[in-house]
């Protein structure tokens, strides 16, 4: 299985559920992002409309910005509640996934759910651009919920924000923007995949049942591109064409998949999603009764991605196996989780989620019971962390603070490390802390340690020891 090398975190439990989603049936739903066209002032609210919601009960969405031209500067503060009926829509989780794009989770208290039309929520975008730059405000990873657990079709409708008075015309220089293109074949058949972009060949490559090939980096304007795949089926002897149109508005990277055409199978049409728990993107591997299925990349924190083609999976009636494995970087190490399900009906979704691995905070306190100054070295599993000098007798002090100013800190640096004030991020298990320090009363280095069994957030305290100049050395 392919592995991603990245760094380490540890284990909650996995939840699987079989869960009968289906499509609501209703008129789909609009929402999009009401913005002025033109901002003149230094900031501007964004709201996220919606009209004609019928039970909804919870949701999730992202918006996307050019972040040279907007910024949102308090994620908290500048994001608002939603209302619809006179009814607040509470935005329960914001969150940023990378710099130019904030994700939004929100969930109506009680069973009843809200019906109408109103706002999802309201952003407050700062300005940092100049006059005549232009920003999408492009919605995606979309997802609305009734309240019999079904999913709600809806047309979602970006926005765009161009800085000045309308008066001005707006500047849009021509850029070009390297786009790195992907094709992958979710048939059962290895097959030869021709990409087209724009109507020119780029040549094929021959790809096998669920793997994906990069095709390489392609310099194109700004704007919408078509992007073609053609492809020869030998399960139904026929020619096949996908074409999608893709709006490049900046560096970007972008999937097409295959359909899958196989010959008539009889079996019930199981959809199969995975959410992920977990708090980093995760790359992860469906397995159904021990035979590999799919595989999706990059599935955002706290988002449900649907596996196979649009019919899902054809399974006999009766028990099947569902397993699900990934790499997570917080721990280095694959993860998987099963459970068997009982298939039966005419149709049937399964949804599967991943565990939870984070690490713990870990504050670290030093007393010092000697009655002279001293200079103290803090390790933990036999890494130094940090030093902390002049420690007066019977004072305790906390180590793993910095005196490093955040704000003046800027990408690419990453300051959460430095800018920590709850402790040393640990993982669920034991720990050994040590400290040493020189003594001068005995002229000699000493050091004591402590093992401890991190499972929560809690606080360590290690204690030095009196020693005066006829004291052994410990």
């Amino acid at each position: 299985m392919y592995k991603r090398n990245n760094n380490p975190k540890p284990g909650v439990a996995a939840i699987i559920l079989l869960l009968a989603v289906c499509a609501a049936h209703a008129a789909a739903v609009t929402v999009s992002v009401d913005a002025p066209e033109y901002v003149s002032n230094s900031s501007f609210d964004a709201a996220i409309r919606i009209d004609q919601v019928g039970d909804m009960d919870s949701g999730q969405f992202a918006i996307s910005f050019n972040s040279s031209v907007l910024n949102v500067t308090d994620i908290k503060g500048d994001i608002k509640n939603g209302e619809i009926g006179g009814m607040e829509v509470p935005v329960e989780n914001k969150y940023f996934i990378g710099e130019d794009t904030i994700g939004l989770l929100f969930n109506l208290p009680g069973i009843s759910g809200v019906s109408g039309s109103g706002s999802l929520a309201t952003i407050v975008f700062e300005v940092v651009g100049n006059d005549g730059d232009t920003s999408f405000l492009n919605l995606s990873d979309e997802l609305l919920v009734n309240t019999e657990a079904d999913l709600i079709d809806a047309d979602w409708i970006g926005g765009m924000v161009t800085i000045g008075d309308e008066a001005l015309p707006p500047v849009l220089p021509l850029a070009e923007y390297a786009v790195t293109v992907y094709v992958k074949n979710i048939d059962d058949d290895r097959m030869d995949i021709h990409l087209l972009i724009d109507g020119a060949d780029k040549g094929f490559e021959r790809i096998s049942s669920g793997r994906a090939k990069n095709y390489g980096d392609y310099d194109l304007e700004e704007g919408v591109h078509r992007f073609t795949i053609r492809w020869f089926d030998p399960d139904t002897g026929e020619l096949y064409e996908k074409i999608e149109e893709h709006n490049i508005t900046g560096a970007t990277t972008i999937m097409i998949r295959t359909d899958e055409h196989d010959k008539e199978v009889e079996g019930v049409s199981t959809h199969v999603y995975v959410k992920n728990l977990d708090n980093d993107r995760l790359d992860v591997y469906l397995y159904i009764d021990e035979s590999f299925k799919d595989f999706e990349d990059r599935i955002s924190s706290g988002y449900t991605q649907k596996f196979g083609r649009s019919d899902g999976y054809k399974l006999t009636e009766g028990n099947h196996t569902f397993r699900i494995e990934w790499y997570d970087p917080d721990t280095g190490e694959e993860h998987q989780t099963s459970r068997e399900c009982l298939i039966a009906g005419d149709r049937a979704s399964v949804t599967i989620y991943t565990e939870k691995h984070d690490k713990i905070n870990t504050p670290v306190y030093v007393m010092n019971l000697d009655d002279d100054d001293l200079d103290i070295y803090l390790y933990i599993d036999d890494f130094f962390k940090d030093f902390e000098d002049r420690i007066l007798p019977g004072y305790t002090r906390k180590f793993g603070e910095s005196a490093v100013y955040c704000e003046y800190i800027v990408s690419p640096f990453d300051t959460r490390e430095f800018c920590e004030s709850n402790g040393y991020k640990l993982t669920e298990g034991n720990h050994t802390f040590r400290i040493e320090w020189y003594d001068p009363d005995t002229g000699k280095e000493h050091q004591t340690s402590r093992e401890c069994l991190i499972t929560r957030d809690v606080a360590i305290t290690l204690y030095t020891k009196m020693q005066d100049g006829d004291a052994d050395d410990t």
